[in-house]
């Protein structure tokens, strides 16, 4: 019941699925008689699997205790260490954060892709975390769904809430549109207007930065968390928490909350020239388009 149970309760969820499935498919169930009401009769098809289950892991984890005289959890995430150690780090964030963003480009959720493979790493991270602060231990990680949600995607896929204050005062109309309907979203990390109402997907202005701004904003927040200018999260916040209170309630640290606006500043002038690049293209094309339309209007 601690961070080493994390990648157990992922690995045994997905098996007992399995093995589930299997037995149902060749209709190795408790069998009713018709008269039988439904959910009595959905109770009775639950007993196989479910002892199945039991006596295959308990089988499992006496043979484990056996041979390597651990635990399940603990054989897993000796297992995995390297693999833990290796997620935590600078390289993989920015491989991480830079191909989840590749796949928005083309128009594929990339976060959902990557957090796939990630998420279990980071919720794995943040428990030991915990449980390191409850001790008054040293925090061993620093790359956690906090860490992903407050710094890095800062205000969604993209880091794209300072693009959004970009477009509150921009002088095309409709990226002035998307910034006022996009800005309370994006307070929130989502940012779904913008990616599609700019759009962002396939979008070769915006392609840099786009793309590289949030792997970005990992490195710098990496590298600061390591050096101890700002502490590692520790605490589990649901990610639409708008980042500076989000960052505070996951590190109790006043330090994490200036970071938050240092890279929203950062944020901002990364985008700025590819924004003004963009701006002036819609200024262009819709002072055309009002031109051409007062012209039909006349004639």
């Amino acid at each position: 019941m601690d961070a080493k149970g994390v990648f157990t309760a992922i690995v045994i969820g997905l098996l007992t699925v399995e093995v589930t499935r299997f037995l149902k498919t060749r209709n190795i169930t408790i069998r009713m008689p018709e008269g039988v009401p439904p959910a009595v009769s959905s109770s009775f098809d639950a007993l196989i699997p479910l002892g199945v289950n039991v006596i295959l892991f308990y089988f499992i984890s006496l043979i484990i205790q056996k041979i390597s005289g651990m635990i399940i959890p603990q054989a897993i995430l000796k297992t995995l260490a390297p693999a833990v150690k290796a997620v935590d780090s600078l390289p993989v964030i920015f491989l991480v954060s830079t191909l989840a963003q590749l796949f928005w480009f083309v128009g594929i959720h990339g976060a959902a892709l990557v957090g796939a493979v990630v998420d279990p790493f980071k919720y794995a991270n943040v428990a030991a975390n915990a449980e390191a602060y409850m001790a008054g231990r040293p925090l061993p990680y620093i790359f956690t769904d906090t860490f992903w949600a407050y710094y890095i995607v800062l205000g969604g896929s993209g880091a794209t809430l300072g693009l959004t204050l970009l477009y509150l005062r921009s002088k095309s109309k409709q990226l002035n549109g998307i910034g006022k309907i996009a800005l309370l979203p994006a307070i929130f990390n989502i940012n779904e207007p913008i990616i599609f109402g700019t759009p962002m997907v396939l979008n070769p202005i915006m392609f840099l930065p786009f793309v590289f701004v949030q792997g970005i904003n990992g490195i710098i927040a990496y590298l600061l968390t390591k050096w101890g200018f700002v502490r590692a999260s520790f605490a589990a916040v649901p990610w639409t928490t708008p980042a500076p209170i989000g960052i505070f309630l996951a590190t109790l640290d006043w330090k994490a909350v200036v970071l938050v606006f240092i890279l929203l500043a950062l944020d901002i002038v990364l985008y700025f020239p590819f924004f003004k690049i963009y701006e002036n293209q819609l200024v262009k094309e819709e002072s055309e388009s009002k031109e051409a339309d007062l012209v039909a209007h006349v004639g």
